[in-house]
């Protein structure tokens, strides 16, 4: 069977994307000599993206021809509704309303197709493209929707021995089009999650969340869900398409593959698909330079044929590639503590570590004295639904307080030398208190660095607005931001949850100002300090504010959440 998409690319000049190329190219003349060498990447690269980009949407699945007509028709065919309208596509209509406005300037050293400086050569060549991409469609009609039902039964195969099943694909329609051959199982619960509807990726959060009840559940999940949510109660994971980058891949196994997950193992499955839909090398190389162009601009040729299968096995051992790189470096991160266990300068054997390890002893909290010269606390601290656990190290004379593991554990192997035990007495647990209370003053140390540079923002722009209010006598609004402001600085407040709901109530002006970047065409990273001055300059309203107080909570005290620590006693 022929690709349905794979009409050879000068037959096609995928007109609207190489003429858009081509324009952006015009205003720079002043390159020179540089200009004809800026010129042939482009013109080839975007006939090369003429062959590849029908395929890549043919192989997904045949309810994927939403890039030849409109998605809203495609969805008509196949009986879909509940598409989200952000899923659109009109390659063919694109084409039809594509008009030449003006001849361009010929330029010697620019040598443009004859179909971009005539008219008449314009919509023949308009004509002709046309003519291919309603063949190709016509083709795709005539595809039987065996791949989609073959999907559908392997996903309820897996329900024989897991709990909740979830599937990815890049192209929404498919979602739908499988979460319709799935209604009839009445005894499967199918969720479908796509980057439009908040409300459907809630309800799969809810009910593959670690600890969840939820049973015979298969979730659809576009690629909007592979990053930012913790899937984890599910123990199968298929992708339904090749993932044609490795990120993309790791993004969707990290749903569910993580550290407190429930199983020993997870499976995961890989499309092996017939030679006509097989993801092929160049799209993968073709995926890459796209986001390398999205990221950093790219000036690449892509190849104009694609030959080469991509077998699941190669993009597996990249992925275990990459993960072995990531656990060497975890590894290296984690050295300060192995070397507590391991080595000349271990301090508990081995066979004490693992009887430790393997008893179930319930034990709330544990803590050792010693005799110490000076005042200092080791502290583990139980982690929460968002952070993992800590170490912590505190200097009791100056309160320094210490999160980063490789410093905690200098600071902890240093200070255990020459000490003695001692019993927990008056003074130990008096010591013990300050510790905690110095602890507890800076809990802020615990956070992500993200969320720690937020609640910096949070004071200093909370700052101005007092000083604002102060000086426009506004009364209401001065009193709503003093209270923000001795929140930020309460340690009884959860600054987890502060910092997450500050994120929420500044997300509308974060996108305005990306918005207005990609407007004006720049490629520079935003940071959280670039919006300060803009959030300074246009002051978030009342109601924004009043929002953000109703959100605080406060926080489990942190003297609950330790669950081991050795203190050292002076004396």
């Amino acid at each position: 069977m022929r690709k349905a998409g794979n009409v050879p690319a000068d037959e096609r000049h995928r007109a609207q994307l190489q003429r858009q190329s081509l324009l952006s190219v015009v205003p720079g003349q002043a390159h020179g000599a540089d200009l004809r060498k800026h010129h042939r990447p482009r013109a080839t690269s975007r006939r090369a993206a003429a062959t590849l980009g029908p395929h890549l949407p043919l192989r997904v699945a045949r309810s994927a021809r939403l890039r030849c007509p409109a998605t809203e028709a495609a969805a008509k065919k196949f009986g879909v509704d509940g598409l989200d309208k952000e899923h659109t596509g009109n390659t063919i209509g694109d084409l039809r309303a594509l008009r030449l406005d003006a001849v361009l300037a010929h330029d010697p050293r620019l040598p443009l197709p004859d179909w971009l400086t005539q008219y008449e050569r314009f919509e023949e060549a308009r004509s002709a493209e046309l003519e291919i991409y309603s063949q190709i469609a016509q083709r795709v009609d005539e595809l039987s929707d065996g791949r989609e039902q073959e999907k559908a039964r392997h996903l309820v195969r897996l329900l024989r021995k897991h709990d909740l099943v979830i599937a990815f694909d890049s192209c929404p329609l498919t979602l739908h089009v499988l979460r319709d051959r799935l209604a009839e199982h009445e005894d499967v619960q199918v969720l479908v999650a796509t980057g439009g509807n908040r409300a459907a990726q809630r309800a799969v959060q809810r009910a593959f969340e670690l600890g969840s009840d939820t049973r015979r559940a298969i979730a659809l999940c576009s690629n909007a869900l592979a990053e930012g949510v913790n899937l984890q109660q599910a123990s199968a994971l298929v992708h339904l398409d090749m993932p044609s980058v490795v990120r993309i891949a790791e993004q969707r196994v990290g749903r569910v593959d993580r550290m407190d997950s429930p199983w020993e193992v997870i499976e995961s499955w890989w499309p092996r698909d017939a030679p006509e839909f097989a993801l092929v090398a160049d799209e993968r190389l073709g995926a890459r330079l796209e986001l390398v162009g999205d990221l950093l601009g790219a000036n690449v040729q892509l190849p104009t044929a694609p030959e080469q299968i991509v077998q699941p096995e190669v993009v597996i051992q990249e992925l275990q590639r990459q993960e072995s790189i990531q656990v060497n470096l975890l590894d290296d991160a984690f050295a300060p503590v192995r070397a507590f266990l391991e080595g000349p300068g271990q301090l508990i054997s081995a066979e004490t570590y693992l009887k430790l390890r393997r008893s179930e002893a319930k034990i709330v909290s544990a803590v050792a004295t010693v005799r110490a010269a000076r005042a200092w606390g080791f502290f583990a601290v139980q982690g929460s639904l968002r952070n993992a656990p800590r170490w912590v190290f505190v200097e009791g004379a100056s309160g320094r307080v210490s999160a980063a593991i490789d410093q905690v554990a200098e600071s902890l192997r240093a200070s255990l030398a020459g000490c003695e035990d001692i019993e927990l007495d008056q003074r130990a647990e008096k010591v013990l208190q300050g510790l905690v209370d110095q602890l507890e003053n800076g809990a802020g140390l615990l956070l992500p660095r993200r969320k720690q540079r937020a609640l910096a923002q949070l004071k200093s722009v909370l700052e101005s607005y007092e000083q604002e209010a102060i000086e426009r006598a506004e009364g209401d609004r001065l009193r709503v931001v003093q209270e923000l402001r001795a929140m930020a600085s309460d340690s009884a407040i959860d600054h987890d949850d502060l910092a997450e709901a500050w994120f929420a109530a500044i997300r509308s002006r974060w996108r305005e100002l990306l918005a207005a970047q990609t407007k004006k065409r720049r490629r520079r990273a935003l940071r959280l300090d670039n919006l300060t001055v803009e959030l300074q300059r246009n002051p978030l309203s009342k109601d924004v504010l009043d929002r953000l107080r109703e959100k605080v909570k406060f926080a489990t005290p942190l003297a609950e959440r330790i669950v081991a620590a050795i203190i050292g006693v002076p004396g």
